[in-house]
Parts: structure tokens; C-alpha cells; sequence
């Protein structure tokens, strides 16, 4: 059985148990990580150059140390192994996939990963340079607290659905200037008042997506006074993000282009799905949320 052979010279995952996900899974995640390794080594390289040490950019240094170190390479690897060998229909029989798609899967689910883990790292340690609300960093800092402040910089210039419910800033204030008398938008007749609507949404889609999170992680009166757990917040609310569409846009082999002009639609989905059977079914049933992410560029005319 020739299945691996084409691992690279430092054999990743050799000391893992090995997992029957076909040839053509198994090139998928060994070309993907590959490619990440010979990317951050020539990044790697620049940086030395450069003279740029890891104090001037720790995220992009710990980044590249994630594909550059065997063994932290070998672990992210057998993470995606262990994710394809959870959905065989996508490695065999009659709806496989072929291998960019398989390659596409696995980067959305490393790319993902990496988000999830970092936010339960310190600053220096994380590999993105995300960040997060704390509840004493000053007004509303409470009702924001473990929320990524990308999420809130997205908040009103983004559609959401949240179990359900669309949440559309300019959808809400495209509707109020139609009521105006003289069709200004509301920024141009009151700036402040544009600023407290603005923070108001933005404080309504956060209870939103806290309501979500909590209604599946216990039951009882306390566990929902306490709100949803602070790691699962902050991962979920840096995917409801554009971090988390520059993950997917990362993750996709397509041709990428820079429009010009143009309308870009960005909606993030996320419902509860409730308690589910672990991957493999063994153990209790896990809270299990779903998320979708979308993005869609119209009328532009250059690109």
C-alpha cells in the first residue's frame, strides 16, 4: 500500500496513526501543507533579510512558524486528516471529490482552526492579529466583553441572519431615508444621531448572537445570566467577521480578483442546530452551531 508516499522529506504525521482517506485525499493535504511550508520559508527568509524580528510582527512570525516546524506542521496536518476521514463520501465512492475541491476543504478548515485556537492564546502568542473587547476597556465594554473587534467594525456595513432573524444595518437605515422628506440619508441630516443608531444595532446583534450561543450551552437560569462561554464568543464572533470571509477567500483556488467599483454584499449566517452526536458517535451530544459565510460583488466595471 503506496497511500502517503508522496509525504515530504520530514515525513509529517509519521508517528500518527495513519488514516485510510485514499490517494487522492491524502495529495490534497500533503500538496496543501507543502505549499504552506515553501510560502512562509521564503517569508521566513525575507524577514532575515530584513532584519525584521519577531518583536516587530509576532502574529506573522508565529505564523510562519506554524508551516516552517515539523512537528507543529505534522499536528495541523492530522487535524485535517482527521476532518476528511470524518466525511468519506468526500474521499470515496460515488461523490468524491476531486482534489482542488478536497484542497479547498481542508485550507477552509485550517484556516478556521487556526482562528479558533488563537483565541484562546495570549496576544503574542496568536498567529493572526485579532482582538477582543475587554469588559474593562471602557463604555459598553460589558455588553461587548469577548467580542472580536473586527465583528463590531463589520456590524453595520454587513447582513446577518441570527437564528432566523436578518439583522441589516444599511437595509434598516435604507428604509428610513425613504421616509425622509428631502431623501438625505440619515448621516447627512444628523451624524450623531447616525452614530447612536449605528452603536444601538450594533448592541442588538451582539444580544442576538449571545441569545444564540447561550441557548444551547445549559439550561438552567444562571447558565443563561452568564451568557455563552467567552472562547466560544470570541470564535464565533471573529468568524461572523471579515476575518473570517479573508479565511474562506484564503481558502478558495479560484482566480482571485480586485474589483473596482461595484456593489460588495457580505451576509454571515449563524443558527443553532442544538446537541448532536460527536464525530464518530462516542460521547455525550455537543452544542453544535452552523455558520455560513457569503460574499457577493455586483456592478462593478473594472477589475
Amino acid at each position: 500500500d503506496q497511500e502517503g508516499a508522496n509525504l515530504p522529506d520530514d515525513q509529517e504525521g509519521a508517528n500518527l496513526p495513519a488514516l485510510a482517506l485514499g490517494e487522492v485525499a491524502e495529495r490534497a493535504v500533503c500538496s496543501f501543507y507543502e505549499a504552506q511550508r515553501l510560502r512562509h520559508e521564503r517569508e521566513r527568509e525575507r524577514s532575515v533579510r530584513q532584519n525584521r524580528s519577531r518583536s516587530g510582527s509576532p502574529a506573522r512570525w508565529n505564523r510562519q512558524e506554524l508551516y516552517i516546524n515539523t512537528a507543529r506542521r505534522a499536528d495541523a496536518a492530522a487535524a485535517s486528516r482527521r476532518h476528511l476521514a470524518d466525511h468519506p463520501e468526500w474521499c470515496e465512492g460515488p461523490s468524491q471529490l476531486d482534489e482542488a475541491s478536497l484542497r479547498e476543504i481542508v485550507a477552509a478548515q485550517h484556516f478556521f482552526d487556526v482562528d479558533f485556537e488563537d483565541v484562546a492564546l495570549a496576544p503574542e502568542e496568536r498567529r493572526s492579529e485579532d482582538s477582543f473587547i475587554n469588559a474593562s476597556s471602557g463604555d459598553n465594554a460589558d455588553s461587548f466583553a469577548d467580542v472580536s473587534e473586527q465583528f463590531l467594525l463589520d456590524a453595520p456595513r454587513s447582513a446577518f441572519i441570527v437564528d432566523g432573524e436578518r439583522l441589516d444595518y444599511a437595509e434598516e437605515q435604507g428604509a428610513s431615508r425613504t421616509e425622509s422628506s428631502d431623501g438625505r440619508s440619515l448621516v447627512e441630516r444628523d451624524a450623531a444621531e447616525a452614530n447612536r443608531r449605528q452603536r444601538a444595532f450594533t448592541r442588538r446583534l451582539v444580544a442576538k448572537v449571545r441569545d444564540c450561543l447561550t441557548s444551547d450551552c445549559g439550561s438552567s437560569a444562571a447558565a443563561s445570566s452568564l451568557g455563552p462561554p467567552p472562547l466560544l464568543l470570541r470564535a464565533v464572533s471573529t468568524a461572523l467577521s471579515q476575518s473570517g470571509m479573508a479565511s474562506l477567500e484564503r481558502a478558495c483556488e479560484g482566480l482571485q480578483v480586485a474589483v473596482s467599483g461595484g456593489q460588495q454584499q457580505l451576509r454571515y449566517e449563524l443558527q443553532q442546530l442544538g446537541s448532536v452526536a460527536p464525530s464518530g458517535g462516542h460521547g455525550p451530544p455537543v452544542p453544535t452551531w452552523e455558520l455560513l459565510l457569503s460574499v457577493r460583488k455586483v456592478r462593478f466595471e473594472h477589475c
